[in-house]
């Protein structure tokens, strides 16, 4: 039996989600910009470390324009990512909980892995009620076992 009522998120590149990006990003720029200033030759190492932060930027902008959209929702007893008219089932991993952002994987199943962040976004009680259904233990239907939140087998069922 899974515990947690039926929720959704938005997914996708919402604006909470670049600006986070960005700024930890911008913090990286100006702690490198202060030792390129600071350094008497800049030279090759100087050279290499700011090329790889403008690279990380572009990088970080395209991820954040390719991010998968739509609503992921958990409807009682199964995953599902909306993405316009097609709704795609599949399982989900929470990688990282910051208690107002989450990241988690999404694996359809033969499909291939997609992480997605979610962002608090709705009223309090709708961001409990993802978060409680995405941190509940999954069951397994064609075994009867109960899944922690890493995949691991659980408790068995009875009754």
């Amino acid at each position: 039996m899974h515990l947690a009522p039926a929720a959704s998120c938005r997914v996708g590149s919402t604006i909470q989600v670049a600006l986070w990006v960005g700024s930890v990003w911008a913090v990286a720029l100006v702690l490198l910009s202060s030792w390129l200033v600071y350094a008497s030759p800049i030279g090759m190492p100087g050279a290499v470390a700011l090329g790889m932060c403008l690279a990380s930027g572009t990088a970080a902008v395209l991820s954040w324009r390719r991010m998968p959209q739509g609503q992921l929702c958990w409807d009682g007893a199964q995953w599902f990512h909306d993405v316009g008219h097609q709704r795609v089932a599949g399982q989900i991993v929470v990688e990282l909980d910051l208690q107002k952002f989450l990241l988690v994987r999404f694996q359809p199943p033969g499909g291939q892995r997609r992480k997605e962040w979610m962002v608090f976004a709705g009223t309090g009680s709708e961001w409990i009620s993802f978060r409680r259904a995405a941190l509940a233990p999954h069951q397994k239907p064609e075994e009867g076992l109960l899944q922690d939140s890493t995949g691991g087998a659980g408790v068995s069922r009875t009754g």
